[in-house]
């Protein structure tokens, strides 16, 4: 019962607090209205009836002037006619300034003056005296017509004044209009938020219930003084403002005042009668926060509603009551950090804004010091929150450890009691931790010796274990090889599909090792895609055939589809050396030949190695050097089409010619680029350079560029092409690039989208020395591929093997819808046979050797003038 009569004491008080604001909102209402009735009934008219009369009086001077021009009589009458007409429109504007009470007798003088002047005028104009009538016009018009418009522009001032002061009235109707609408919109949410617990933003974050409870019975423990403080306030706000024009207001105010502290009181004594209980302390901070927010968004209301005519010491005192306010709800807040501030912001900040806006030196230095006000409570207000949480906290742990010590002390004395069975139970306690402490060491041990990705014996463990193995081998006269694997552009997984994909790939490729190799085998991760396999074996038996295979099988994971192979390189015990470290360095150097050669392959180690890894890595050096001094040229060879429809192309072949080395191979550099990373920055060179070149040659050439699988894999081919297409102005279709078979061995769902979005830009797809890699059928048929290179291979064996490898292969490309590039054709002979088998191209030494680029831009501009003829190039050729 006393629950309901509450919420029906708080609903009448908003029904009175909406009805009062909703007739202060009708009066101001009104109050806008009239001004804007009597604006539109008599400035307004005003102004369009001077700004006839000025526009009046020049057009007839202006007809008098062309009356006095006109020699003709006719012409003249017809000025006239225009003069009666415009002198009827300018006596009609001064009648309707004289309607709206803006004529005096002197603007009467100067006007019947003007119309005098004008008269006389026009007497004078219409004899054809020219002369007399415009002498008339400087001397009598043109000044009438200055003291009429002094009278006219006194009148616009006059009316513009009143314009600014109606503005001013809309503006402050306006205000007090809104300021009811907001008024009437906060009670209500207030009274809502104080009826509703639920209110979410209202509840502060991160208490407990206990802590949530303390933070209340503080908050409410302030209640007894705030509210008759506020009461005392609010009276003397109101005294002091007794000889506002607004008194009516001011008593509506004080009545929604009244009302809010009322329904604080309320929530009050409602929490008063649950305290002692398990009340539910967020609901009951929401009910506190509502109340204070509604009582600050009375309070931030006043200035707006009566600052406006206040006095300046009403004004003062206003600001020292509303400071008082302020600093009184922050220390009372201080706990509830958002509320605090927003109740701050509430109190302060209008009338900041209302002061501020005033601009004399008196107001703004009282909105100057308000502001610092607002700031320093604020801060004041983060301050104390945290001392009284802290305070409310360490009271909570200063409860919790006395009734700990009145547990414990219970605690001891029931264990006094019963030493001799806590003294059992305490060992064989122990006896349970040292066994669980055991264990876990092992649990560590065994961590510390295995690799936690794939369970694998890591890069520590793996020398004890060798020297195990070495040692049982020693003993019974039996061999042991050390094989180094490494996964080849596994990097490219990672970087393609994610290191999730490439964590399940060796996981699974370890799984394997151990199922391929014996039991006896110890298997271990080096590290990153690095393993390294110990395993005794007889003389002659070779493990890394098998170990192949096993990681060649396609790797799926989720949707991809992972295709990997190995380079293996192996040193074998005792042969080659007795000591761990060395077959496991020897058997590392072995593997890093295998990568020189192209990767993908076994290799048993051989002392002469070293030195062949030393000049790798010296080249490698040495083409960095290159690379940034621009050592390096490019020469082209003709790809000379044999069928019609086709067009000439020219193979971009790059070239170093090293200092001292003289001229290195591509074969030997291109490798050694890959694996130190700068086939990217080269790949990229040769593409805009070759590119750059074609611009110079003859018709529709097609540049013809090389490119790795690992600038394909890389992601960044499609936007080295779009660059290089952009930059040098070269159409995409006059763009071909080559790449290996070795491009199958990767993600085929990435090498497809890449090729693909190749052939939507316009760019054509050729794979170079077919039938040496990787091919496959289906990959074939499923790739956007417009042509295949016949490696130079099939072109030499064919004269002493036969032709059925070429006629097999053309045969599949012409099934595809392929064009078929034989390279390497040397000699007439081999020409003439494949023109016989209608190839589509021929590229070799038949044709062309390899050529500097202006040797090339000669040779296309021949060929282009004798079509299909024998053309030789008639330049320098490389």
């Amino acid at each position: 019962m006393p629950g309901k009569l509450n919420r029906s004491a708080l609903l009448i008080l908003a029904i009175a607090g909406f009805l009062l604001l909703s007739l202060g909102g009708w009066v101001a209402w009104s109050g806008v209205r009239t001004d804007v009735d009597g604006m539109n009934q008599r400035a307004v008219p005003a102004l369009i009836a001077v700004t006839d009369i000025s526009t009046d009086y020049r057009e007839l001077r202006a007809v008098l002037q062309g009356m006095a021009q006109e020699p003709d009589a006719g012409e003249r009458e017809a000025f006239r006619e225009r003069y009666e007409r415009d002198l009827l429109h300018l006596q009609g504007g001064l009648a309707a300034l004289r309607g709206l009470g803006m004529s005096s007798p002197a603007l009467d003088e100067v006007t019947e003056a003007y119309q005098q002047a004008a008269g006389r005028t026009a007497m004078v104009a219409m004899t054809g005296q020219r002369d007399a009538a415009n002498a008339l016009v400087y001397s009598s018009l043109i000044p009438a017509e200055r003291q009429l418009q002094a009278y006219i522009d006194e009148i616009r001032r006059e009316v513009q004044a009143q314009q600014k002061a109606v503005a001013k009235s809309l503006s402050l109707g306006g205000f007090k209009l809104l300021a009811y609408s907001i008024a009437s919109l906060c009670l209500g949410l207030g009274l809502w938020m104080l009826l509703a617990p639920p209110v979410a933003v209202l509840v502060p974050a991160g208490h407990d219930v206990l802590l949530s409870r303390e933070i209340a019975a503080v908050l409410y423990g302030y209640t007894g003084s705030v509210v008759p403080a506020s009461l005392v306030t609010s009276a003397a706000l109101v005294t002091v403002f007794l000889g506002h024009p607004e008194r009516i207001m001011l008593y509506c105010w004080w009545a929604v005042s009244l009302g809010v502290l009322t329904a604080r009181t309320t929530a009050y004594l409602r929490w008063h009668a649950v305290r002692d209980t398990d009340f539910d302390g967020p609901t009951a901070i929401r009910h506190f926060s509502a109340g204070a927010l509604a009582m600050a968004l009375v309070w931030g209301c006043f200035p707006v509603l009566f600052f406006a005519e206040a006095s300046a010491l009403q004004r003062i005192a206003m600001a020292f009551v509303f400071a008082a306010m302020a600093g009184a709800g922050a220390a009372v807040l201080a706990p509830l950090r958002r509320i605090s501030l927003l109740y701050l912001s509430l109190m302060l900040l209008p009338q900041v804004l209302l002061f501020a806006a005033e601009g004399s030196r008196l107001e703004v230095t009282v909105a100057v010091l308000s502001m610092g006000l607002l700031v320093m409570l604020a801060a004041s207000a983060m301050a104390a929150r945290q001392t009284t949480l802290s305070a409310l906290l360490l009271s909570r742990e200063n409860k919790r450890l006395a009734e700990e010590s009145v547990l414990r002390q219970l605690e001891l004395e029931q264990l006094n009691t019963t030493l001799e069975d806590r003294v059992h139970e305490r060992t064989i306690q122990l006896e349970v931790e040292m066994d669980a402490r055991e264990s876990y060491a092992d649990q560590l041990k065994e961590l510390a010796l295995h690799d936690p990705l794939t369970g694998l014996l890591n890069r520590r463990a793996l020398a004890g274990r060798m020297d195990e193995v070495l040692a049982r081998a020693a003993g019974i006269g039996m061999g042991v090889q050390v094989l180094f694997i490494d996964l080849d552009r596994f990097k490219d997984v990672n970087d393609v599909q994610g290191h999730f994909v490439g964590d399940q790939v060796l996981i699974e490729l370890a799984q394997r090792l151990r199922r391929t190799l014996p039991e006896a085998a110890v298997v271990a991760r080096w590290g990153g895609d690095e393993f390294v396999v110990v395993v005794p074996a007889p003389a002659g038996l070779n493990h890394a055939g098998g170990i192949r295979a096993a990681i060649m099988e396609p790797v799926r994971v989720r949707d991809h589809e992972v295709r990997l192979d190995a380079s293996i390189g192996i040193s074998l015990f005792p042969e080659q050396g007795t000591d761990v470290d060395v077959l496991v360095r020897q058997a590392d150097v072995a593997m890093y030949q295998v990568k020189l050669k192209g990767r993908s392959g076994v290799q048993l180690y051989d002392p002469a190695m070293g030195d062949s890894i030393r000049r790798q890595h010296e080249l490698g050096q040495a083409l960095r050097e290159a690379m940034a001094h621009d050592a390096l040229s490019l020469v082209f060879q003709p790809v000379v089409p044999e069928v019609a429809g086709h067009v000439l192309k020219m193979e971009a072949l790059l070239r170093w010619e090293h200092p001292v080395r003289g001229v290195i191979s591509p074969a030997e550099f291109i490798p050694v680029a890959e694996d130190g990373g700068l086939i990217g920055p080269l790949g990229r060179w040769v593409l805009f350079r070759a590119c750059h070149e074609a611009l110079a040659w003859s018709g529709d050439t097609v540049i013809a560029v090389n490119v790795s699988a690992l600038q394909v894999m890389s992601g960044e081919l499609l936007g080295d092409v779009a660059d290089a297409l952009r930059e040098t102005g070269l159409p995409p279709h006059r763009l071909e690039l080559e790449l290996t078979e070795s491009v199958f061995a990767h993600d085929f769902g990435a090498i497809s989208r890449v090729l693909g979005a190749l052939r939507e830009m316009g760019i054509r797809i050729a794979i170079d020395d077919f039938g040496t890699g990787y091919s496959s059928l289906s990959y074939l048929y499923r790739l956007p591929i417009d042509a295949i290179k016949i490696d130079r291979s099939f072109v030499r064996d064919s004269e002493h093997t036969g032709d059925q490898m070429l006629r097999a292969i053309l045969g599949m490309a012409r099934g595809f819808g392929y064009g078929v590039v034989a390279e390497g054709v040397e000699t007439e002979l081999q020409r003439d046979m494949l023109l016989g088998m209608e190839v589509d191209f021929i590229q070799g030494a038949c044709h062309a050797p390899p050529m500097l680029p202006e040797a090339a831009v000669e040779w296309t501009r021949n060929y282009t003038l004798n079509a299909r003829s024998a053309v030789r190039p008639l330049g320098k050729v490389a």
